[in-house]
């Protein structure tokens, strides 16, 4: 693998890969679901600083955080990666953010696997609130 030199949106994603894949087996061994955070970097500076988020799940593999909040929207733990569509593209719902009153819902994009935040209306058809 060739030396990174100055920080760049192709050098960051090369980090993030590598380490998403040497902290895979670590997240296994432990029954740990490893997510990416957030993430900044100065191109300036040369810096990188990243955000590794390290879950708890059951034994069906949800994240507890998901199990423990979807109640607070009238759902359960099975509604974890229940798939909607919002204009015309799907999502599957990951989280929610309880902080956030306006957007608690945060769902991935099946096609883009970013994240997105939703009102609590996009629940409607999962049967929440």
């Amino acid at each position: 693998m060739p030396e990174i030199t100055h920080m760049d949106k192709r050098a960051i994603g090369q980090i993030d890969e590598l380490t998403l894949e040497s902290l895979d087996h670590a997240a296994r061994e432990f029954g740990l679901l490893l997510t990416r955070g957030r993430g900044k970097f100065d191109p300036r500076a040369g810096t990188y600083t990243q955000t590794l988020v390290w879950t708890c799940q059951t034994e069906d593999g949800v994240p507890t955080s998901f199990v423990e909040r979807a109640p607070l929207y009238g759902l359960t733990g099975a509604h974890y990666g229940a798939e909607f569509t919002c204009r015309g593209q799907t999502y599957r719902l990951v989280d929610f953010a309880t902080r956030n009153p306006k957007l608690p819902v945060i769902a991935m994009h099946t096609e883009e696997r970013a994240n997105y935040k939703f009102p609590v209306s996009v629940l409607s058809h999962l049967g929440g609130r």
